[in-house]
């Protein structure tokens, strides 16, 4: 009879352990689903937020677009028709299923309305969309314009011996520019393209392109104040470009009395990015100096020039 009770009781124990750990296991799943969703914003990319955000046609490396609307209406004016990856800003999202945005710089922007559906949001979005463009070959010079109309301010003159990228174009003839990587000058605004001579073409990827940091990644501010660290300890720099600066350069001071260049570029090749600062010298090229950073700030590689 005793060996019977001690049989039963072993059972419920077991039972009751069995129990127990299906339990802890459940609030252990259900602890990291928790966690994920404070991680990620409800809905992911597809979730309509203020700040940063892209385009995101469903035919993307095909050439498809979505519309810039003048007003959140379907049946209204399309201002610009942009291609996958075009960088926005998202102004307002209290427009239902539309969302006010901003397409270009402060000062060659344009500004309207896009279905919040053909948009994908924040930062990570920046390097998972693809990012696709037109790009542009002239045979001769023409006007960069500051707006998408013929009577908009002349800022720039085209340049035959570089080639241009457009993030998208209007119905009557004109390509907004961008400088994907940030490294061309004069790559801004607007060009008429009707009556030039240009050989175009549609590229679905690009090199590299500026992202935003992600969460855990240095902030501009941080990647400057760590490049500056890295020059001035030295440890990283193994052919001693830093110590052959002039003397007024070899200090905080004088790397902040220096230009900045400061960039996450992402690398469509290798599927990460990395922070480029590079300190510049506008009266001697040969003082630039770069420091090349993992986005958390692991030193990559210090380099004389430009990068």
């Amino acid at each position: 009879m005793k060996n019977m009770k001690g049989m039963k009781r072993m059972k419920n124990m077991k039972r009751t352990k069995r129990m127990t750990a299906l339990f802890l296991g459940a609030a252990f799943m259900l602890a990291a689903g928790f966690a994920l969703i404070r991680e990620r914003p409800e809905g992911g990319m597809s979730a309509p937020r203020p700040g940063v955000a892209v385009a995101a046609p469903e035919d993307a490396r095909e050439g498809g677009v979505v519309p810039l609307f003048e007003g959140p209406d379907e049946a209204g004016r399309v201002i610009i028709r942009l291609y996958s990856g075009a960088p926005l800003t998202v102004l307002d999202t209290s427009l239902g299923k539309w969302v006010k945005v901003q397409s270009g710089r402060q000062d060659t922007s344009v500004m309207g309305y896009m279905r919040a559906e053909d948009l994908n949001y924040g930062a990570q979005a920046m390097r998972e969309t693809p990012l696709c463009c037109m790009l542009l070959q002239f045979s001769g010079g023409g006007d960069i314009l500051s707006y998408c109309d013929a009577q908009a301010e002349v800022i720039d003159t085209i340049d035959p011996l570089m080639s241009y990228m457009a993030r998208g174009y209007t119905d009557d003839g004109f390509v907004q520019l961008f400088d994907p990587s940030g490294a061309q000058a004069g790559a801004h605004g607007f060009i008429q393209l009707d009556g030039m001579e240009v050989q175009t073409s549609f590229r679905d990827s690009v090199y590299s392109h500026i992202v935003e940091p992600l969460e855990g990644e240095m902030t501009r501010e941080e990647a400057l104040e760590k490049a500056i660290g890295y020059l001035l300890d030295g440890s990283g720099d193994e052919h001693g470009f830093f110590a052959r600066l002039p003397e007024a350069l070899r200090s905080r001071e004088g790397l902040l009395s220096m230009d900045q260049d400061i960039r996450l570029l992402y690398s469509t090749e290798r599927g990460s990015a990395a922070w480029w600062v590079v300190f510049t010298d506008p009266e001697h090229s040969e003082n630039n100096i770069s420091v090349d950073m993992t986005p958390e700030g692991g030193l990559i590689e210090i380099s004389r020039g430009n990068g």
